[in-house]
């Protein structure tokens, strides 16, 4: 699926229908529940609630979901994938 990069190193893939894997500029993993829909409105919908680092069952902080969905939107953004977040 769409891999996408920025000029930092973060990168995001869109991986099936599951998850976005948002990988930061400093190189941690980062699983973000969603879902592909086919709306007029957007293509994605993606739950800030359910983002998990890569390898443990636990959630982020909620520092780190804002600022993760905010480099998930701006990757989004650049690759022309129309995002909806919700709670």
């Amino acid at each position: 699926m769409p891999l996408i990069h920025d000029d930092d190193g973060a990168r995001l893939e869109i991986r099936g229908r599951g998850f976005l894997y948002y990988v930061s500029p400093e190189g941690k993993e980062y699983q973000v529940n969603s879902e592909m829909v086919g709306t007029e409105e957007y293509d994605i919908a993606a739950y800030a609630s359910d983002i998990t680092l890569v390898g443990q069952q636990t959630q982020v902080t909620a520092q780190e979901r804002v600022e993760i969905i905010s480099r998930v939107r701006k990757l989004c953004d650049k690759g022309s994938v129309r995002i909806r977040i919700f709670e």
